[in-house]
C-alpha cells in the first residue's frame, strides 16, 4: 500500500496539471542552491510554480490528468515548472537561466495540452507580454472601425464643401435659383403681359366713313 505522502503528492502534481494551462518538463542540474533559489523566485513574480518531484509520480498524475507524451521525458532529475496565466513569461525566465548552459535545460513543454519540443521555447519566450497581446488584438479590431468612421466622415465633409461650392458659384454667376429673388416679381410682371397680348390680338373695329353716313341719313329723310 503507497504512503500517505506519496498519494498526497500524486494528488497534488495532478491537481497543478489540471489548473494550469502550460508546464515546462526541466532537467535542473547545474543549478546550484543561490542559482535555483534565484530562478525559483524569479518564476514566482512571474505567477509560476517551481515544482521538484519524482518522475515516477509525476507520471501517474500526468496519467490522472490525461497529460500524453510525457513519460519519455520524464527521466533523469527533474522539474516542472507550472505556469496557470502566462506561458511566454514563463518560457522567457527559463530560457534566459538556461540558454548559456548544457545543463539545466528544459526537456519540452505543453500548452493548453499541446505539446511542444524545447527548440520551440525561444519563439514562445520571443512573445510578448499578455497584456501587449491583448493591446494588438483590440487594436487590430478597432481599426478597421475606425477606419470607416473616418471615412464616412471624409465623404460627407466633401459632400459638403461641393454643395457650398455650387450654391456660391450660382451667387457669383446671378442665378437666383428655384427659389431666387427675382421670382414674385415675374410672377406679377405675368397679368401685364397677358392683357397685352389679349390687346394686341382683339379685332379692331372699323371706322365708319362720313361719306357713307352722310347718304344713310339722307335716305332717312326721303
Amino acid at each position: 500500500m503507497p504512503r500517505q505522502d506519496k498519494v498526497d503528492a500524486v494528488a497534488e502534481y495532478s491537481q497543478l496539471f489540471k489548473d494550469n494551462n502550460a508546464f515546462f518538463v526541466t532537467d535542473y542540474q547545474g543549478l546550484d542552491v543561490e542559482a535555483m533559489t534565484d530562478l525559483r523566485r524569479k518564476l514566482r513574480e512571474g505567477g509560476v510554480r517551481y515544482v521538484i518531484g519524482k518522475n515516477t509520480l509525476f507520471r501517474i498524475a500526468a496519467k490522472e490528468a490525461s497529460v500524453d507524451g510525457i513519460d519519455e521525458h520524464l527521466v533523469g532529475p527533474t522539474a516542472i515548472a507550472f505556469a496557470s496565466e502566462d506561458a511566454a513569461a514563463a518560457a522567457k525566465i527559463l530560457h534566459e537561466s538556461f540558454k548559456d548552459r548544457e545543463l539545466p535545460r528544459t526537456k519540452a513543454f505543453w500548452v493548453e495540452m499541446e505539446a511542444y519540443s524545447p527548440e520551440d521555447i525561444k519563439r514562445l519566450a520571443d512573445l510578448p507580454p499578455k497584456e501587449v497581446l491583448y493591446s494588438q488584438v483590440v487594436a487590430a479590431v478597432e481599426a478597421p472601425l475606425t477606419s470607416l468612421v473616418g471615412s464616412l466622415d471624409g465623404f460627407f465633409r466633401k459632400l459638403i464643401g461641393v454643395v457650398d461650392a455650387l450654391a456660391e458659384k450660382r451667387k457669383e454667376e446671378g442665378d437666383p435659383g428655384p427659389a431666387g429673388d427675382d421670382a414674385p416679381a415675374a410672377e406679377e410682371a405675368a397679368p401685364a403681359e397677358v392683357e397685352a397680348k389679349a390687346d394686341e390680338e382683339s379685332p379692331a373695329e372699323p371706322e365708319a366713313k362720313p361719306e357713307e353716313e352722310e347718304k344713310k341719313d339722307d335716305a332717312a329723310g326721303e
